[in-house]
């Protein structure tokens, strides 16, 4: 509210004085807004902390969560993206993105039994988003019977915990990393799930550092996946999804009106989808909103188009947009993305810049890994499109059929970017063995002819389609 009568009188000052002004507010632990009026009346917003130049990778995540007041900053304007988050931390993060604000308030601590040896250690602040965790199964003890409260929370640990939330399935695979034998193995079914949904990836080198401490950026882009990618068990909707019908852009008109300070920026109007089609097991919990409805734009929302900050201007009508609403029902958050697509490589052309994935195939909670089953379409890349496999930059004919891809179109449907996710059967790998050790007694006994050599290659390039 102080902010905002702030801001009212930085841009009265502007039409009184005739002057471009600039300047920048924050409240305690949120981004500051940075203003700049200018002498047309114009005026940008941005929001920032101020210290999130140590992870500008995370910065759009961060702020989403921020918006959703999943996470927070701190009191001196910073959000210390490269702070590791403990366990106590992680589990209250995890409970708040999975939409269980309401149920965490109304858990009662007293006489309530939590199976850990340290359970007294554990905050009063996170006691209760612990005990709903419990109850839900998200958590185990560790073998020592602890939850050590204030351990850093790893990689692994926090891929486990975010896996569960989201109703995922561990899957019998052979992960893709240098390190994998170091991922323990009751974790490394739910990495392969949330991996290969691409919610977390490993690092360039290959790895994917288990036991490394989670950072604040790095859950929070994790919980910004989550929440945008896959539908979370229990989650209260805080966000609409539609195409955009019309935007009106009214900025400042009343300058001297005593509700000034409280008028959104502007208004947007989205056309909504029903949930009708979704699946039967839909949350009691979802808002099932559909048809034509208008919101109105908070002054310092965050805008991106193309993972871009924008205005509220730059939004084009026949866009598909996901905004987050705040308890008061104004848009806080607006993303406009360019189309994705998901599916499973059948085929590669590289030397024509194009490729057919199986779409349709997806279960949203990951019971079918390598058995896929759609519709074929063919896509053409575009020039320059950029193709990650694992985390590693490669080149559009390094894909191979089975990969696990998201697609990301431009306006003329061509592929600008690929992010594909590779594993190797367990059974294949097995499979592989069993034909090596038969190679070597076939070529001892001397009993293989040349119609076994036939055979034997083609099962070896079925089982590099994973190994390479």
């Amino acid at each position: 509210m102080r902010r905002n009568k702030l801001i009212a009188i930085l841009v009265l000052c502007v039409f009184l004085f005739g002057t471009a002004t600039t300047g920048a507010f924050a409240t305690k632990g949120q981004p500051s807004i940075d203003i700049t009026v200018g002498n047309d009346g114009s005026v940008q917003m941005s929001m920032k902390f101020k210290d999130m130049n140590e992870a500008k990778w995370a910065l759009k995540h961060v702020l989403k969560m921020n918006a959703e007041e999943i996470i927070k900053g701190y009191e001196d304007g910073s959000f210390r993206p490269n702070k590791p988050v403990t366990h106590e931390e992680a589990v209250v993060l995890t409970m708040l993105a999975a939409g269980l604000k309401d149920e965490i308030s109304q858990t009662v601590t007293d006489s309530v039994y939590l199976p850990f040896k340290d359970a007294g250690r554990i905050q009063s602040w996170a006691k209760k988003a612990v005990i709903v965790a419990v109850k839900k199964g998200y958590l185990d003890a560790s073998p020592s019977g602890n939850f050590q409260p204030n351990k850093p929370a790893s990689r692994e640990w926090v891929t486990k915990l975010i896996a569960k939330a989201l109703g995922l399935q561990p899957v019998s695979v052979q992960l893709p990393f240098k390190d994998a034998d170091k991922i323990s193995s009751d974790a490394a079914g739910y990495v392969a799930a949330v991996v290969y949904n691409q919610l977390i990836s490993g690092f360039p080198d290959g790895t994917f550092q288990p036991n490394k401490p989670i950072t604040r950026a790095e859950i929070a882009v994790m919980l910004g996946l989550s929440t945008s990618e896959l539908p979370i068990p229990g989650k209260v909707r805080s966000k609409v999804e539609g195409t955009i019908v019309s935007v009106s852009k009214e900025v400042y008109q009343d300058v001297g009106s005593s509700t000034y300070g409280y008028s959104p920026q502007g208004t947007i109007t989205l056309n909504i989808k029903g949930d009708d089609d979704e699946d039967e097991d839909e949350d009691e919990g979802d808002v099932n909103t559909s048809g034509t409805v208008t919101y109105p734009v908070a002054k310092d929302a965050l805008i991106y188009v193309d993972g871009q900050s924008a205005a509220l201007g730059d939004l084009a009508v026949g866009a598909k947009a996901e905004a987050v609403v705040d308890g008061n029902g104004m848009i806080t958050y607006i993303e406009v993305e360019p189309v994705i697509v998901k599916g499973v490589v059948q085929s590669v052309y590289a030397a024509e810049n194009k490729l057919t994935i199986l779409q349709g195939w997806e279960n949203k909670h990951a019971r079918r890994y390598f058995d896929p089953v759609g519709v074929p379409v063919t896509y053409t890349a575009a020039d320059g499109v950029t193709v990650v496999i694992n985390g590693v930059s490669v080149q559009l004919a390094s894909l191979l059929p089975g990969d696990v891809v998201k697609l990301t179109l431009n306006a003329g449907q061509e592929v600008t970017g690929i992010k594909a996710s590779r594993f190797i059967k367990d059974e294949d790998k097995d499979k592989g063995d069993d034909r090596d050790g038969q190679k070597g007694k076939d070529e001892k006994n001397g009993q293989r002819n040349n119609h076994g050599k036939n055979q034997k290659q083609e099962k070896d390039d079925n089982v590099d389609q994973y190994e390479n």
